[in-house]
């Protein structure tokens, strides 16, 4: 896919010969997924993935119990041998951190044509900067 950065063309909208100042955005938001995980979670600090003397440790490891010990099992009562017992199978399931992108073009032209109070309506860097922040927290709750 094409990258689509923000030209000069992009931004002629916002430049000085606009009619009006009320700029609606048309994108819808929501962040309150990702807004009440954020809140709710418990943080655990994690290291990163090292890798020593040929062995790989991975950043973090949870344990879960995979299968439950032994069954049940059924006797006379007289004298019966109760046999060997069991206990839990456990395994560790490694996780490693993911990092999340969200990566913003903005062309020369389109930022020195909206600079100062004199070229537009607002500074297109600003915005689409602020613009990003919003999109990649919308994708996070979007993946979520």
């Amino acid at each position: 896919m094409a990258a689509n950065p923000v030209v000069e063309k992009a931004v002629e909208a916002i430049e000085l010969d606009s009619f009006s100042k009320d700029i609606p955005s048309l994108i819808p938001f929501s962040k309150t997924l990702y807004g009440g995980f954020k809140k709710n979670a418990t943080t655990i600090p994690i290291s990163n993935v090292t890798a020593a003397g040929g062995v790989t440790r991975p950043s973090f490891r949870i344990p879960m119990r995979i299968q439950a010990g032994a069954a049940i099992a059924q006797g006379t009562g007289n004298g019966d041998s109760l046999g060997r017992g069991t206990g839990s199978q456990w395994a560790a399931f490694a996780v490693s951190p993911v990092f999340f992108y969200n990566v913003c073009e903005i062309s020369f032209l389109s930022r020195i044509s909206t600079e100062g109070r004199k070229r537009g309506l607002f500074n297109v860097q600003a915005q689409e900067l602020q613009n990003s922040f919003q999109q990649a927290t919308q994708g996070l709750n979007a993946l979520i």
